[in-house]
């Protein structure tokens, strides 16, 4: 883990921002790093702003500004009792404030070694990091990302200091080629790697053998096991995958770009993200 030394969580007042915490400084400890929590939130007032007219939005200002300032309480709550058995270095905390949450979150990730998000959960308020913003921030930083599962189930253990099982999805792309390089930490203690991979689609292509020999001159030693995965569907079938093998972490390239006021993900991208089953490290 010595290569990930600033670690980044985006934090909210969502029921499981503690465990997310806890992840990260387990993370940041394990590499003799540093853990930042950023507060990057939007309004209370922004969820309601189409469905209110101008009149009933001022009558609500007051109340919706009560609803923000206990977001951050509850967010700096958890926080602290993360932080209070955290020994050195201790965690940072920042509030991103009035600033939107893309655009702080994207700053903010162009100065560390990885982002951890929890998920976007439709059924909680406030809802979380959406697809989207973890896009976003891959996109316009470059730093890679951890998204974390629903409901809060993960092996923290595993995660930062055991030897887990890591799916690896690859094909002959730059974001697979910079998810495996962010993933090496996790790669070099795996008990197992599973490499999901295409067919080479042209001669020369680097496929899964080629893949195979990189992570051996990479000091990982663990044993390999090949699956192949069809373009169609491939979100769905990553993640049923991942449960097949009892992976631990799922490692793939994020694709997609963005346009003004738009950001256009492939499906695959777009299918772990929005409803992801174990932590997931993404790259662009």
């Amino acid at each position: 883990m010595d290569s990930i030394r600033s670690i980044v969580v985006h934090t909210d007042a969502s029921p499981h921002v503690a465990s997310r915490l806890r992840l990260g400084l387990a993370l940041a400890q394990a590499a003799r790093g540093r853990l930042t929590a950023l507060y990057a939130v939007a309004p209370a007032a922004y969820d309601l702003a189409l469905a209110l007219t101008p009149e009933a939005g001022a009558m609500l200002a007051t109340t919706l500004q009560d609803v923000d300032r206990q977001r951050v309480e509850r967010a700096r709550s958890a926080f602290d009792r993360v932080a209070a058995g955290a020994g050195q270095p201790l965690p940072v905390w920042e509030d991103a404030g009035a600033r939107p949450v893309h655009a702080a979150m994207a700053a903010r990730a162009l100065t560390a070694d990885l982002v951890v998000f929890g998920p976007h959960d439709a059924a909680e308020w406030p809802r979380g990091a959406d697809a989207d913003l973890v896009a976003s921030t891959l996109i316009a930083s470059g730093t890679p990302a951890l998204v974390l599962p629903q409901g809060g189930a993960f092996d923290s253990d595993a995660l930062a200091r055991a030897e887990p099982t890591v799916l690896l999805a690859w094909k002959a792309t730059r974001e697979s080629s910079r998810a495996a390089r962010a993933a090496l930490p996790w790669l070099r203690r795996a008990r197992r790697v599973h490499l999901a991979a295409e067919a080479p689609g042209t001669t020369g292509e680097p496929g899964a053998a080629a893949l195979r020999e990189w992570l051996l001159l990479h000091g990982v030693s663990a044993e390999v096991h090949e699956h192949a995965v069809a373009p169609d569907r491939a979100g769905e079938r990553l993640l049923s995958l991942a449960a097949e093998v009892s992976a631990d972490l799922l490692v793939m390239g994020c694709y997609g770009h963005s346009r003004a006021r738009e950001l256009l993900l492939g499906g695959a991208s777009r299918t772990v993200l929005t409803s992801p089953t174990l932590p997931v490290l993404m790259a662009h």
